[in-house]
């Protein structure tokens, strides 16, 4: 019996991951388009790009942490945290939501790491990474908003996480108000909470990149 249980436990992780790696497994093709011809050859210039277009984030992250971009790469380390991030999606939903079955929670956390919104935005390998690290940090900002702690370290933290995610990529100003229609919806019990704290980081995270952009343009 117990056997039994553990397994009922451990397959939507196993499903997770494997769903995973099926959507993306095309990703392990090493094919590239112009944009990221660019950034084979002239790395500097393709970050340049980034930072016109705003996308201060992604010109951080490679400036920290990749200094060397390599195509044939980035799969085997993205597809990981892409498997990753969905796991903890589908345990902050499940940790919270108790109404909803360990199916249905498996079966949202699957459509939401392997849609085609998130598949088209990494289709781009030169942003992959970034574009994950955005992810995860929303989801860091998910599942504080939802814990018990109520203070202003927890609202500045759940700001700047939001905030750097934008930095990234613009498009994270809708997806985190999605997520926060999200979370309203299903964790009906903890709407106060999830007001009290996404809706003020939001908006907090939106000034920060204002400033950040303007501040930039005034360097340049």
């Amino acid at each position: 019996m117990k056997g039994n249980r553990n397994i009922r436990k451990k397959y939507p992780i196993f499903v997770i991951i494997l769903s995973t790696i099926v959507t993306y497994l095309p990703y392990f093709k090493n094919t590239f388009g112009i944009d990221t011809s660019t950034m084979i050859m002239d790395q500097r210039q393709m970050l340049e790009g980034y930072l016109s277009q705003g996308r201060f984030g992604i010109v951080w992250l490679y400036d920290i942490l990749i200094h060397h971009y390599n195509n044939q790469l980035v799969p085997f380390i993205a597809i990981p945290l892409l498997a990753i991030s969905g796991i903890y999606c589908y345990f902050i939903i499940n940790k919270y939501d108790n109404k909803s079955s360990n199916f249905v929670t498996m079966l949202f956390t699957i459509a939401f790491i392997n849609n085609p919104v998130v598949y088209s935005q990494l289709y781009f390998k030169m942003q992959t990474l970034p574009m994950i690290i955005g992810l995860i940090c929303i989801l860091l900002g998910m599942h504080l908003s939802l814990s018990e702690v109520r203070s202003w370290a927890k609202i500045i933290f759940i700001s700047l996480l939001f905030a750097f995610s934008i930095l990234i990529y613009q498009v994270f100003v809708f997806f985190i108000f999605t997520m926060m229609l999200f979370c309203l919806l299903i964790f009906k019990d903890k709407r106060q909470d999830i007001l009290r704290a996404m809706l003020p980081s939001w908006l907090i995270a939106g000034v920060i990149y204002g400033l950040v952009y303007k501040l930039s343009a005034l360097m340049i």
